[in-house]
């Protein structure tokens, strides 16, 4: 592990991502990002095996639940004092993770953001799911008062102990938008970082319809 960035773990949920996670992984290094584990939700494909062969840590998801579940789990199990999560489908660059850790580092941020609208690629967002978001981010920025101008994203970097103080309980999507909320009712330092987003490998498993809305519904749970 690099002596740079011991301080890093970068952490991927990921579930059936055979065709990207080897890239995912492969790419941090190349960053200088040694420390990487992946929290697998019981994939059907060769995802744990490549992540490993990739040089990654893997665990498998024990909690139940989704994607939520998985990061919770995980943070049980870091001991670094920054954590990095990102989906492992290929979608974000991890030419930004510096981009996310420094401000940490040197600034006393305690949670930075990857905002996607800032460079993203054709056809790697449908237009229903552009929509969406975009009303999503302009109902929180309003009960807010706050515009993180991309709360869905799955590309972010959190100081341990600033993650510790959110008493998270998401099981699925809806971990982003949880965090986000209770680091701004925290009063957390948070950062927005222009960032990058491509068309995903493989097939999502997000849904507009049946994830949006629980989304939508934890947008206000939150604040009131």
């Amino acid at each position: 592990m690099s002596e740079i960035n011991d301080d890093v773990c970068i952490c991927i949920p990921t579930l059936n991502e055979k065709s990207s996670i080897i890239t995912v992984v492969n790419k941090f290094k190349s960053q200088g990002y040694d420390n990487i584990i992946i929290i697998d939700g019981g994939s059907t494909d060769d995802t744990k095996i490549l992540a490993e062969q990739a040089g990654a840590k893997t665990f498998v998801q024990t909690w139940d639940g989704n994607k939520g579940s998985a990061m919770r789990e995980a943070i049980n199990f870091i001991d670094e004092s920054i954590i990095v999560f990102v989906d492992g489908d290929g979608t974000y660059d991890p030419e930004d993770i510096d981009k996310l850790v420094k401000p940490i580092r040197e600034d006393n941020i305690d949670h930075t953001l990857a905002c996607r609208f800032s460079n993203m690629e054709p056809e790697s967002m449908s237009s229903l799911n552009k929509f969406g978001n975009k009303i999503i981010n302009i109902i929180f920025s309003k009960l807010y008062n706050y515009d993180v101008k991309d709360v869905l994203t799955g590309y972010r970097a959190i100081k341990k102990e600033s993650i510790k103080e959110l008493n998270l309980e998401s099981q699925g999507f809806c971990i982003e938008t949880e965090m986000t909320a209770k680091s701004i009712l925290n009063n957390h330092n948070i950062k927005i970082i222009p960032s990058s987003y491509y068309k995903r490998h493989g097939e999502s498993k997000l849904n507009s319809f049946r994830d949006g809305l629980p989304i939508l519904y934890a947008v206000f749970k939150y604040r009131f």
